[in-house]
């Protein structure tokens, strides 16, 4: 009796797109490179120039949630909408208040001759 080597099939499930449109809330203009996600998974996407996003879903996670985050933004949280059109998605930005910066310099009072040195030093042998 012989022995079959097999190799296991991928699983495929059916999947959906949905689409939508991140819009920064002040403006209405599209938000290009927000980044996607759905939530609980690194599976997701970005917009493109005009704020756009197609992201393929199982369908097993139509009751999951897609997380939207981009650089200056407030993170937003929101339920996937299997509707066929697009969806608009407002994003606020964010205001961070920061402490104060202080910066402390200092200069080197070189006399000529000392300046002369310090330059001359590399084209020592």
């Amino acid at each position: 009796m012989g022995m079959v080597a097999t190799t296991p099939s991928r699983l495929v499930l059916p999947v959906r797109v949905v689409r939508g449109r991140v819009l920064e809330a002040s403006t209405g203009q599209g938000l290009p490179g927000v980044t996607v996600l759905v939530e609980g998974t690194r599976h997701g996407t970005s917009t493109r120039a005009d704020g756009t996003y197609e992201l393929e879903v199982a369908v097993s996670m139509n009751d999951s949630r897609l997380v939207f985050s981009s650089i200056g933004f407030e993170t937003l949280t929101e339920p996937i909408a299997w509707a066929a059109t697009l969806k608009p998605t407002a994003m606020k930005a964010a205001c961070v208040v920061m402490g104060e910066v202080v910066y402390t310099g200092y200069a080197r009072w070189y006399t000529p001759r000392g300046l002369w040195q310090r330059l001359a030093r590399p084209f020592r042998r």
